[in-house]
């Protein structure tokens, strides 16, 4: 069964499954309505110091990547989800979730054999995800 997210808008409970709209661009950093508003909202990648291990929400722009699924803005993969539905990509989403740490090390063998590591990227991600897509201002 696709995860269902309710939030309160203006006074009016909106509710549905699976991708239904959701919450107002102009309420970014605030929390959504409903039994999970003990969560932070970040709304940039520098905000989530500080938060990995902790249950978050986080808005950006809906990319696919890679990886995964991915909210620009933010820099944070939905590890769980490999793409987003093309209906979705390039708008605005809210997501729920885990965040943690991937270290996405490149290594490469030298004439000798010996591994090398070449690059090093720490990935934030977003694991056990609820997502919804965000009403654009009218």
């Amino acid at each position: 069964m696709k995860s269902c997210i309710v939030a309160i808008l203006a006074g009016l409970i909106v509710a549905g499954c699976g991708n239904p709209q959701g919450p107002n661009p102009n309420a970014a950093g605030t929390q959504p309505a409903g039994k999970e508003t003990s969560y932070p909202v970040v709304t940039l990648h520098k905000d989530l110091t500080g938060l990995v291990g902790k249950r978050v929400f986080v808005q950006g722009v809906a990319e696919n990547r890679k990886y995964a699924a991915f909210v620009a803005g933010v820099d944070v993969f939905v590890w769980d989800k490999s793409d987003w539905p093309d209906s979705v990509v390039g708008k605005s989403v809210l997501v729920l979730g885990d965040l943690a740490i991937v270290d996405d090390r490149a290594t490469t063998r030298d004439s000798n054999g010996e591994i090398r590591q070449t690059s090093s990227s720490v990935l934030y991600v977003l694991k056990n995800a609820k997502w919804e897509l965000v009403k654009p201002k009218k």
